[in-house]
């Protein structure tokens, strides 16, 4: 009265007939909302609780998925607008392992229809951080179960200071919920012989997700990387962590790494006609398609490289690698750039026609840089060759120009792996990370373009997402019809 506030019945409710008086009281199977759960009239949490909270996750994802999200932002925002819906219910409903599975399942379903994630596709590289070759969303089991992880210890750390706290922990426990099963649960999963952080569960589950992709014959060979010695992992999924991809073109270039792209087929290569149809044997080891595709690939990077050097040193002012065009000798008052050009020497030498040549005339500094494009197998003796290629020629121009002279190995393979050195190979060249995420793209999008026979034959498309569309329409035709294999 002082404060001049009044309860009002009809908006208020009640299960207790002692305060039938002053709200409604609810009977049957109606239901209220309290803090933001709905119980029943009996004080117990409603089933459609759960239902309420999937379909608005799923709704959010659909939205965010209908955006011009890059692919790295997109699940950025499914992480932080959709799926943090979740987060308050966790250990509030009475949820149990499988539905949380459940509602992955439904997530991946939307990725599906949109065509950001492809079905035969790996799916528990999805749940990878981006650091790891992954693609960054989710996992909404793991999410509950850290979660629950450290609810259990707040209880059970606090049930002596707390009779709240202690008195919910009671009741979990005599109802064999989830959330009082944890840490067994956890220790049965995961194999766990002693007590574990939240830290140890990280890794565990990690872990768990590498050992099902390295079950899979397909799918773990991009994988083996993470057991070679001189593979950098970090800097091999820069693509991924920097690059500005559409969500289409990343689950692609993804697809096309997990090598399922051709659903189980087992045929002879339409080029060769000896090898059988892989994408490894497409990407790097069909010698019919040397002079053209690789050729063409390769080009590409030589291309990004040089508008680089370009720009660094003056020459031209332009961002637009569209409308770059190469010539084979650029030069001002700062350097000289020659593209591909036989190096004229005193003593004859095999070797003598490097990718780029740069001449810093005011550091009185040349460096020769040579591209390669390679597979895993190959990977370090490549870039071993590449860096010595030159080794002659090197010392026949210290000595004409009076001059120091480097010659600096630019490889990968074609899903974008690179070794330990690579860094600071591109720290040399002045390649910056955007830069070379940008260049691990366009290797893969040229690696998917070669693959497809009918633009090997010449039906170019003036849509630069044409194969990755066309690859996405196949992908669903064939699972209209029967069951693909997936490996």
């Amino acid at each position: 009265n002082i404060v001049g506030l009044e309860m009002n019945a009809e908006k208020s409710a009640t299960n207790t007939d002692a305060c039938s008086e002053e709200a409604t009281l609810i009977e049957g199977m109606q239901s209220y909302k309290y803090l933001g759960i709905i119980e029943t009239a009996k004080s117990s949490i409603s089933e459609e609780s759960f239902k309420k909270i999937r379909n608005e996750i799923l709704k959010r994802i659909q939205r965010l998925c209908e955006t011009k999200l890059n692919a790295k932002n997109l699940f950025k925002a499914i992480n932080e607008h959709a799926i943090s819906v979740i987060n308050y219910h966790i250990g509030v409903l009475k949820l149990e392992p499988s539905d949380f599975i459940k509602l992955d399942d439904d997530i991946r379903k939307i990725l599906i229809e949109n065509k950001i994630h492809l079905q035969p596709a790996n799916k528990e590289r999805l749940y990878m951080s981006r650091e790891n070759l992954g693609r960054g969303l989710c996992n909404i089991e793991h999410k509950s179960e850290n979660m629950l992880l450290e609810l259990n210890k707040a209880l059970e750390k606090s049930k002596e200071a707390s009779l709240r706290r202690a008195a919910i922990l009671k009741v979990e426990k005599e109802n064999a919920t989830h959330l009082a099963l944890i840490i067994n649960y956890l220790k049965t999963k995961y194999k766990f012989n002693e007590s574990f952080t939240s830290k140890d569960l990280c890794e565990a589950q990690f872990k768990s997700l590498l050992v099902d992709i390295k079950s899979k014959q397909c799918h773990e060979r991009l994988f083996r990387a993470c057991d070679h010695e001189l593979v950098d992992i970090k800097d091999s999924g820069i693509w991924l962590k920097k690059g500005n991809i559409r969500p289409r073109d990343e689950a692609a270039y993804c697809f096309l790494q997990d090598r399922n792209i051709f659903l189980g087929e087992k045929v002879q290569c339409p080029h060769c006609r000896i090898a059988n149809k892989t994408v490894d044997h497409l990407a790097t080891k069909c010698d019919r398609m040397l002079g053209h595709d690789y050729v063409r690939r390769h080009n590409e990077v030589v291309r990004c490289i040089h508008l680089l050097l370009c720009n660094k040193y003056g020459i031209r002012r332009s961002k637009k690698l569209r409308t770059h065009s190469v010539q084979e000798v650029v030069a001002n008052e700062n350097a000289e750039i020659r593209v591909d050009t036989h190096i004229k020497t005193d003593v004859i030498i095999q070797n003598n026609r490097p990718d780029l040549f740069v001449y810093d005339k005011k550091k009185k500094e040349i460096t020769l840089i040579e591209v390669g494009i390679t597979n895993l197998d190959l990977l370090t003796q490549v870039e071993n060759e590449k860096a010595r290629k030159y080794d002659l020629i090197a010392k026949e121009l210290a000595l004409i120009y009076k001059c120091k002279v480097k010659t600096i190995p630019y490889v990968m393979t074609w899903e974008g792996l690179v070794t330990r050195y690579h860094k600071k190979h591109c720290s040399e060249i002045g390649i910056q990370p955007r830069t070379e995420a940008y260049i691990q793209s366009i290797v893969q999008k040229k690696t998917l373009e070669s693959i497809s026979f009918d633009r090997r034959r010449g039906l170019e498309e003036e849509d630069d997402h044409y194969e990755v569309d066309s690859l996405a329409n196949r992908i669903v035709d064939a699972e209209v019809g029967p069951k693909p294999v997936v490996a």
